[in-house]
């Protein structure tokens, strides 16, 4: 598990640049229109490069399943500068004012640095689960939450926050994908640092990158945790 462990740091070096690349979007409100309608507001960051002729279409489902709307948003230009880093687009319909509703990403694509992309094949749009602030009238100071974590993955070497959140992001965005990349990576290191042979170093890294998976989401699922304090918090 050793080598394991310090696969995480590797994993988040190489998840970092790729998120650099990344257009990430949440849903971060939805409020009253009038009239019987309501206005979904959808973010877009662009990390920091130019971004054109953002195109991203979803289908609307609800908590039966059923297909009851389509949406289209359409973002001209953002990113060319930080003062221009965020862009925000808006579905005002009926239909948003329902609870339970699953979208769907049915196409996306942009150009990127002047060259159109297909943003899913690219995997280059990533969502974000907005989590709004927990808020509270009166009452006493809510209990601390505790630092130590059972259940997170601990790690020979701390991560920045920055670099924990982007492994959890592909954790939730490409699950199969991400441990499949564990598995790679820490075989590698049980290789090379650790003389293990390919075929055992393999075979434990099938089911230690699929525990640790586990692990994660057990510890992420917490209310107030960090992906740092779950993801290669430091050894007591």
């Amino acid at each position: 598990m050793k080598f394991l462990r310090r696969s995480f740091a590797v994993l988040a070096l190489c998840t970092a640049a790729v998120q650099a690349q990344t257009i990430e979007f949440w849903h971060s409100n939805t409020a009253w229109a009038g009239q019987g309608m309501c206005a979904a507001t959808f973010t877009f960051d662009s990390g920091g490069e130019p971004v054109s002729n953002l195109r991203v279409a979803l289908s609307v489902f609800d908590k039966a399943g059923s297909n009851i709307d389509t949406i289209m948003l359409n973002v001209p230009e953002f990113g060319g500068s930080n003062a221009e880093r965020y862009a925000t687009e808006f579905w005002e319909s009926d239909t948003a004012c329902e609870d339970d509703l699953t979208l769907v990403v049915t196409s996306a694509s942009a150009n990127i640095n002047e060259k159109r992309q297909d943003l899913l094949r690219t995997r280059k749009l990533v969502l974000q689960q907005f989590k709004p602030f927990t808020i509270q009238v009166g009452g006493s100071a809510p209990a601390p939450v505790s630092q130590a974590l059972p259940g997170g993955v601990q790690c020979d070497v701390e991560l920045e926050p920055a670099q924990a959140e982007s492994i959890w992001r592909q954790m939730q965005t490409d699950p199969k994908g991400y441990v499949q990349q564990c598995i790679e990576t820490s075989t590698q290191m049980a290789v090379e640092f650790g003389g293990e042979s390919p075929a055992k170093a393999r075979a434990e890294a099938a089911v230690g990158c699929q525990v640790e998976v586990r692990e994660v989401n057990a510890c992420m699922a917490r209310p107030g945790v960090q992906a740092n304090q779950c993801i290669c918090g430091v050894d007591p």
